[in-house]
């Protein structure tokens, strides 16, 4: 994200009738729940700014973001739970000889789902991820959308803040969103290579 990308967005969201453009904020915020290269994140910031600095009222700002995020969410999770139905998941379970390790990833899911579920919306990329596990562990539907609620409404209050407070500055908008991804980036990479080193461990300690 650049503040000339950013700045292009506001223009061309400010030039739209407000209907049409509160409706591509909430597709917006959908879509890169099913599609994450979508630059959902852009457009969000873009309507934020316009929400607190251009006139549009906070109201109907959030609820449309929130609302997509959450349809978004909630298209995720019926795939995994469809698409990943339980004999589905049985069947790999036997193809793949590993029972015991995809039962413990499951429970590990069901224990630590909600955090994941709830930390959504601040993790670019991998967000849909979590509600298409969810779905896959037949975690129930209203406390994932619960959970999806939380995060998307606690992010769009953030991005609502920082529209009013440093959003016509859009260049050093823009430069602090964009090293938020970054250190976001790192943190998963840090944290995957944590753990692959540590089932490598396990797995060494088990064969010995």
């Amino acid at each position: 994200m650049d503040g000339e990308t950013l700045r292009q967005s506001i223009e061309t969201l400010a030039a739209m009738p407000l209907v049409t453009a509160l409706s591509i904020l909430f597709f917006s915020s959908l879509i890169e729940y099913v599609f994450p290269p979508f630059p959902g994140d852009t457009i969000a910031v873009a309507g934020a700014v316009l929400a607190t600095v251009g006139g549009w009222g906070f109201a109907g700002v959030f609820v449309v973001l929130t609302a997509g995020s959450l349809v978004g969410a909630w298209l995720d999770y019926e795939f995994g739970r469809r698409a990943l139905s339980a004999r589905r998941i049985e069947s790999m379970k036997r193809m793949s000889g590993h029972q015991a390790a995809v039962r413990r990833v499951e429970k590990g899911y069901r224990k630590w789902g909600p955090v994941f579920l709830v930390a959504n919306r601040f993790l670019p990329g991998i967000r849909g991820f979590f509600f298409v596990a969810a779905g896959s562990a037949s975690i129930p539907r209203g406390k994932v959308l619960l959970f999806a609620g939380i995060s998307a409404a606690v992010w769009n209050v953030l991005l609502m803040v920082l529209g009013a407070a440093i959003g016509e500055n859009l260049d050093t908008l823009a430069s602090f969103l964009s090293s938020y991804l970054i250190a976001v980036w790192v943190a998963l990479l840090v944290g995957a290579v944590f753990l692959v080193g540590l089932w490598i461990r396990r797995r060494r300690a088990s064969s010995t």
